[in-house]
């Protein structure tokens, strides 16, 4: 069984996901608070054996991940370059916050992987 959940109280749901043995879960837009502060998700995919956090980025033209200046390029059809955060450090700062929100739910143990998503066909 699926559940989908948007903004869901996810410190409510966790207890009988691991009780009922649920297949999987998913949080669309999903935020939470630690003793950092706030901090957003696009989709969190909770299955038994690990969570997954995707990044969804929904950009066309040319993309330029530069991790060495953690910077995202894109250069569009007008030739205009913009320029963004690096999505792959913000995807593993998400996983930090996630892993210290858990911690203080008493939840340690369960993998947790990343994967950015680059949703636009046009992308390239």
């Amino acid at each position: 069984m699926e559940k989908r959940l948007s903004r869901g109280k996810i410190s409510r749901i966790l207890p009988s996901f691991f009780r009922r043995k649920i297949k999987n879960f998913i949080f669309h837009d999903l935020r939470l608070t630690n003793h950092i502060g706030s901090f957003q998700i696009d989709i969190l995919i909770l299955t038994p054996s690990y969570f997954l956090i995707l990044e969804v980025k929904n950009l066309s033209g040319k993309i330029t991940i530069d991790p060495r200046h953690q910077q995202m390029t894109r250069l569009n059809t007008l030739g205009q370059l913009d320029v963004f955060p690096d999505p792959l450090s913000q995807v593993r700062r998400q996983k930090t916050q996630l892993e210290l929100w858990l911690t203080a739910q008493k939840i340690t143990g369960i993998p947790i992987k990343t994967l950015l998503v680059m949703a636009n066909p046009k992308a390239n």
